[in-house]
């Protein structure tokens, strides 16, 4: 299951999580894929530091895979931005797209 928006915090280390990866047609858990995150702005351009993140499968999961954004991660505050993850799995590669909004960490 892919969350309906993802918010990031910049000059944080930060993980990104994604579950459920699935092939659409066969629906089988993509849990041997390699994944990669990239950040693209409005204008389609990938961020200079979230790009080609590797994500990780997280073992004994329902296909959920982790990467870490590091904390040089610096994109201007706003929405506008989609998240692309790219997996392949036995020579099958797909794409999925989330929306994104930069903000500022709030206290608690």
């Amino acid at each position: 299951m892919l969350p309906p928006v993802i918010y990031l915090y910049p000059l944080n280390t930060q993980v990104v999580q994604v579950t459920e990866l699935q092939d659409e047609v066969t629906g089988q858990f993509l849990v041997s894929a390699s994944v990669t995150a990239t950040l693209f702005d409005r204008r389609g351009n990938p961020d200079p530091v979230f790009n080609n993140i590797a994500m990780s499968y997280v073992p004994g999961s329902d296909a959920t895979y982790q990467g870490v954004v590091p904390a040089t991660f610096n994109a201007a505050i706003g929405g506008g931005y989609t998240l692309v993850l790219t997996a392949v799995q036995s020579g099958v590669q797909a794409q999925f797209s989330i929306p994104v909004i930069v903000q500022l960490r709030k206290n608690q």
